[in-house]
């Protein structure tokens, strides 16, 4: 085991960034983009494997409470290890597979003000189709660690592979396998570098082959990863004198490449997600992505000395963000301490933060760009 670090702004040296990279970089849709997976031999059709035995959680009939969105959930899936997806978000990736399953999913913007997505699946052992599937990046991988996932990606630059390669992070990563979890798909007009699809089947081989296991020990600790409304009760924001009215955000100039922006719907108390001027649909589902809470998490960043890269600072006690739910917003506060630690939302009184239950949005906003958050 490593020892206990955390990522800082600007620890890194210039010489360890400026040092060979297995990725290069090309023109996709009219910006640059990293292109770390094209720089591997990989086949355009699922390869054959070997048979391996896999294993399947069980339904059990019986429902608990989600740890995520607090919604019912059968028992034996909420023993079941989420996984954390990695989906690029390039108009050409458009459109993307089962990401509307996402209990929680992030947005942060990478290299060349695009973003990536990180979707946090709970139920994820029948879907057919994930992705597309891209890289991942450290930041990503502190905070998926939250949820004890499987984490899955298509590569990864090199400043994560110590993190990548620790004992308790459980990660599949589709420039090293064979075929047993991910495949390329021909039948549609993509560049090479979106083709790459996982499903919850070669999820679950590649997890038995590499020895990961597919429900949280016996320890895990991260049940309370959100606090919710008691039983009965909804999350309303009218006990706070300083709430007000959003009916729609706006972070296109937060967001400058897809542009995303979310409108209320009244009828259902949800928050519907828009990106690259039109509804961020999914293909499987053919449902638009909506969201019940919007946590907008303002975070310090800095460019790596190579100029390109990025790096946040994950670990905090000192920022602050907005958080949205039923058409209204408050102020918030957050805290993520230890290295895999939860990050925890608090109101301006110092209270946790009590959420609805559903699926919740996080947008991680550079903390330059705060003012370009806006409100309607």
């Amino acid at each position: 085991m490593m020892k206990k670090r955390i990522i800082l702004a600007g620890i890194l040296s210039a010489a360890m960034l400026l040092s060979a990279c297995s990725g290069s970089v090309a023109i996709s849709d009219g910006v640059l983009v990293e292109t770390e997976e094209s720089s591997v031999s990989v086949e355009e059709t699922e390869a054959s494997v070997e048979e391996i035995e896999v294993p399947v959680v069980e339904s059990t009939g019986e429902t608990v409470k989600s740890f995520i969105t607090n919604e019912d959930i059968d028992s034996g899936i909420s023993n079941l290890r989420p996984i954390a997806v990695m989906i690029p978000n390039n108009e050409s990736a458009l459109p993307h597979y089962n990401i509307s399953k996402a209990s929680v999913l992030y947005e942060c913007n990478v290299e060349y003000n695009i973003t990536r997505l990180m979707a946090i699946i709970e139920d994820w052992q029948n879907l057919e189709r994930i992705g597309n599937v891209r890289s991942t990046r450290d930041y990503y991988v502190y905070w998926a660690m939250e949820y004890d996932p499987l984490l899955v990606h298509y590569g990864n630059i090199w400043y994560a592979d110590e993190l990548l390669a620790r004992d308790d992070v459980h990660n599949i990563n589709g420039v090293v396998d064979d075929g047993t979890a991910f495949y390329r798909v021909t039948d549609e007009n993509r560049i090479f570098e979106q083709t790459a699809y996982t499903s919850g089947q070669g999820i679950l081989k590649a997890a038995a082959k590499l020895g990961y296991p597919i429900t949280h020990s016996e320890d895990f600790s991260s049940k309370q990863h959100f606090f919710f409304m008691p039983e009965g009760s909804k999350q309303t924001l009218s006990e706070y004198e300083e709430s007000f009215n959003v009916t729609k955000l706006d972070l296109k100039n937060v967001y400058t490449v897809d542009k995303p922006w979310f409108e209320f719907n009244p009828e259902d108390g949800l928050y519907y997600r828009y990106e690259y001027n039109g509804p961020h649909m999914d293909a499987a589902t053919n449902e638009q992505l909506s969201f019940e809470n919007i946590i907008i998490q303002f975070t310090y960043y800095e460019k790596r000395p190579d100029g390109q890269y990025l790096i946040y600072q994950c670990h905090d006690a000192t920022r602050d963000g907005y958080y949205l739910t039923n058409g209204k917003a408050i102020h918030i506060n957050w805290k993520k301490l230890g290295e895999f630690g939860n990050t925890m939302y608090f109101d301006d009184n110092g209270k946790n933060l009590n959420i609805n239950n559903g699926k919740t949005m996080i947008c991680i906003v550079q903390e330059a760009d705060r003012d370009d958050v806006w409100f309607e």
